[in-house]
């Protein structure tokens, strides 16, 4: 008898997944992007692959952050997207909250905190590094 088995999804994934149901739900649209692809510069091989939720529209990108990177390996990234137009959050876990805003003081950014609650991601109001 063969059986499927459902790979666990990783928290980044479940955040992404989120978050693009939210844009959904508020009919907007979103992508789910690398942050190599909508940053025109060349980045920290720490960050390359960091995933991002972009809702072109609104020029807003929403870098997802799990318990890596560093988040001061962020900042050349923001300052990159604000020079192009683009506002940007850092989804960062409750528990990086404190590093976030130190790593991130004074970048043209805004942090929102996550965390899981069961199998479901719950979001926290936006803040101000």
């Amino acid at each position: 008898m063969a059986m499927a088995v459902q790979p666990a999804l990783r928290n980044v994934d479940r955040v992404i997944s989120s978050a693009l149901d939210s844009y959904a739900g508020h009919h907007d649209r979103a992508i789910e992007v690398p942050l190599t692809e909508v940053c025109d510069r060349r980045l920290p091989a720490e960050i390359s692959e960091v995933l991002c939720v972009v809702a072109g529209a609104q020029r807003l990108v929403e870098m997802v952050v799990d318990y890596e990177p560093d988040c001061e390996v962020l900042v050349p990234a923001v300052w990159a997207l604000a020079g192009r137009g683009w506002d940007t959050v850092a989804l960062v876990p409750l528990e990086r909250l404190g590093e976030a805003h130190q790593a991130l003081r004074g970048a043209p950014c805004r942090l929102q905190p996550w965390w899981l609650e069961g199998d479901d991601i719950q979001f926290g109001c936006w803040e101000i590094p």
